[in-house]
């Protein structure tokens, strides 16, 4: 059997997502990035699992706001996992996301962009700057990296769906749509039923 680790290496990130957890509890801890060297304990402690992938998530925060972030990324394909990394896009900058692409074939990453433009993302992803976020996703979409973008939908932004399915098609990249569980934003049933009928006809 084959297993996938995620690990959540900082608790720091630009955003204040509404419904992320670490907005509900950000008053009651204090924000700090995993050490690296624990990482590399933890990666040899599992040296005799057969593991497939090596995710790193943001429940708490934004991988990419961990300042070693990169070493995080060579330790484990190092070893030759297979590595998940989720982001909200605007953290580094096109040269980062470049270099990344050359050196690391191991690597996915998930660009998680709720909306099209600034006012549609900002209404969850609150202290994300979209033209940040979009310019690394379009400058990784011309590498050879393997990226995904996860567009969440809620109620403000499902009629979006077509157009970022066509963006998505433009620049060669895979779009997945994934509805928003949490009450906040929460799409109405008819509206989710209409947005699901749009998804299968630009699928």
């Amino acid at each position: 059997m084959k297993y996938n680790f995620e690990f959540q290496i900082t608790s720091y990130c630009q955003a204040k997502c509404a419904s992320c957890q670490r907005t509900i509890d950000i008053d009651n801890f204090t924000p700090t990035h995993y050490p690296i060297e624990k990482f590399e304990n933890t990666l040899n402690n599992l040296s005799s699992v057969d593991v497939d992938i090596i995710t790193l998530c943001g429940e708490y925060g934004d991988p990419m706001m961990h300042p070693q972030i990169e070493q995080f990324i060579r330790l484990a394909t190092d070893r030759g996992y297979e590595i998940e990394l989720m982001t909200n896009g605007a953290l580094r900058d096109p040269d980062f996301y470049k270099r990344l692409a050359t050196t690391y074939s191991n690597l996915q990453i998930f660009f998680c962009i709720d909306g099209i433009d600034h006012d549609t993302n900002w209404k969850y992803r609150e202290g994300v700057d979209f033209a940040k976020a979009w310019d690394n996703m379009i400058a990784s979409s011309k590498t050879d990296i393997k990226l995904e973008w996860h567009f969440l939908i809620f109620k403000w932004n499902w009629q979006e769906v077509t157009e970022a399915a066509n963006l998505a098609k433009k620049h060669n990249i895979k779009l997945q749509f994934k509805f928003n569980g949490r009450d906040f934003g929460l799409i109405s049933p008819e509206d989710k039923a209409e947005c699901k009928e749009l998804i299968r006809n630009v699928e």
